[in-house]
């Protein structure tokens, strides 16, 4: 079964999408890995270098890099993706 995500892009990610949020239909069985593939497939690689050192929050909480592929999307689900912060 399919449904919807919503997914939040902030700082540089959403440099690189041109957007700040999307919604993406996905099935039963996506993981929070198997979505990272997906906007990889859809934007390529200069956002493959952002997901690399981003953290993810599922619906306001914040998901380990350890649980990336074990995290289950459910219908509904809002995905922030949070590149790392800099600046002085």
């Amino acid at each position: 079964m399919a449904y919807q995500i919503t997914v939040l892009y902030f700082a540089a990610a959403r440099d690189i999408t041109q957007r700040p949020s999307e919604t993406l239909t996905v099935d039963s069985d996506w993981t929070l890995a198997r979505l990272t593939e997906k906007l990889v497939d859809m934007y390529g690689s200069p956002l493959e270098k952002i997901l690399g050192t981003s953290m993810y929050a599922v619906n306001m909480d914040y998901v380990s890099s350890s649980d990336v592929s074990t995290t289950n999307l459910k219908p509904h689900d809002e995905i922030a993706i949070i590149p790392p912060v800099s600046g002085g």
